[in-house]
């Protein structure tokens, strides 16, 4: 058998007699497991599987949860699920067998679109696990979107991404970079986006979670790598949710002058406040990819990296998790010479009106000298008439 193909990759974990642990899928079938019992000799390596799809035994075994697919229900999932392997097969099997949890909690639909949307067809997913037999556990957790148009494919990808989790986390968990990249085996990044990871455990020393998620944003398995100032990797849509958002969009020095900015805190008062960055230095220099990061964090800010960031598509991003207002504070520079300038296969006015609705402000700062956007004449009559509209909605406005 093909111990590359997922069904291979299920038959490695069964005939390995070292490991044995559960499974609990709620939301979207058992996914995971299936392949686990399609590969053959299951029992060596499944000690229970179980789907609470009722909310009420959900809730009657986990606890109740005002939201079924979010982070704190997947680690009270993962808890639960190990502390029982752990007082029920630790005098048998315990000095033996690396115990695991695996745990996914997650929502599928419909997708006319593709793409992820706010609250649909997203799940959580997570392994708690030994890497050696009585050795503390170690647990990796990561949020995903299912990109898939048909509940179908969404629940197979679903399924495939469970069992590279499970195997890369026996077979890689000292190799980071071919951890991240074996989960996306089987799959293709078309199909899912990891937007966020969260790695823990004595065994997992080299998957700082910095590195992790500017490795997911590398490797295109994410559209980017959140921060929040406490140096930490939430998923985006549970920070911003239901909040407005004020973002800093330029290179490390701009934001971080606007960072000192005294008019900045009045505007930042009541939001949420993100700095989103492309400039920074890849995984080939952990060290000082760590410390840009925190250079941006101390400040008590959250840092958003984008490869090749446009406000559009920023714009686009958030939206899908906050109907909130956004706010973007760009450079003079950025406002004369690209804030009016269309992709290529976009009219001006199409890509303006996707840039700007009633919940979307452009601020200009400017650094040296006091700048007025309403007097700056641009020559193209269009961009001016453009902005003479935006600046009398209260759209445009000066720092």
């Amino acid at each position: 058998m093909n111990s590359q193909t997922t069904i291979g990759k299920s038959f490695e974990i069964n005939k390995d007699l070292s490991i044995y642990g559960s499974f609990a899928e709620i939301g979207a079938g058992q996914e995971t497991v299936n392949y686990f019992f399609k590969a053959g000799l299951a029992s060596q390596t499944i000690a229970k599987s179980m789907s609470a799809y009722d909310m009420t035994f959900s809730d009657e075994i986990y606890g109740k949860q005002n939201r079924y697919v979010c982070k704190d229900r997947l680690l009270t999932m993962l808890h639960h699920e190990y502390k029982l392997l752990e007082k029920r097969l630790k005098k048998t099997k315990g000095d033996k067998t690396k115990f695991f949890a695996f745990a996914t909690t997650a929502v599928t639909s419909f997708n006319k679109k593709g793409g992820p949307s706010l609250n649909s067809h997203h799940a959580w997913m997570g392994l708690r696990f030994q890497t050696k037999a009585s050795a503390p556990f170690n647990e990796i957790i990561f949020h995903v979107n299912c990109l898939d148009k048909t509940r179908l494919q969404q629940h197979e990808s679903l399924g495939i991404l469970g069992v590279n989790l499970i195997y890369a986390c026996f077979h890689y968990h000292k190799y980071p970079k071919k951890f991240i990249s074996s989960l996306i085996e089987n799959l293709h990044s078309s199909r899912i986006e990891i937007n966020s990871i969260s790695c823990s455990g004595s065994s997992l020393k080299n998957f700082p979670n910095v590195l992790m998620n500017r490795m997911l944003l590398e490797q295109n398995l994410s559209q980017l790598a959140f921060f929040s100032p406490l140096m930490q990797s939430p998923f985006i849509g549970d920070t911003i949710f239901e909040k407005s958002v004020v973002l800093i969009f330029g290179n490390k020095n701009f934001i971080q002058q606007i960072q000192k900015s005294a008019q900045l805190k009045k505007i930042t008062k009541q939001h949420l406040f993100i700095c989103v960055m492309s400039e920074i230095e890849s995984t080939k220099q952990p060290s000082l990819l760590t410390k840009q990061i925190k250079e941006i964090c101390k400040q008590n800010s959250y840092l958003l990296i984008q490869q090749k960031p446009t406000l559009e598509s920023l714009k686009n991003l958030l939206s899908l998790y906050t109907n909130k207002p956004l706010r973007f504070i760009v450079s003079e520079e950025y406002f004369k010479t690209k804030l009016f300038q269309a992709p290529p296969e976009q009219s001006l006015l199409k890509y303006i009106g996707s840039l700007f609705n009633n919940n979307t402000t452009i601020i200009v700062s400017s650094k040296n000298k006091p700048f007025s956007v309403k007097n700056f004449q641009f020559p193209s009559k269009e961009n001016q008439k453009i902005k003479d509209y935006l600046i009398m909605k209260n759209q445009i406005l000066n720092l």
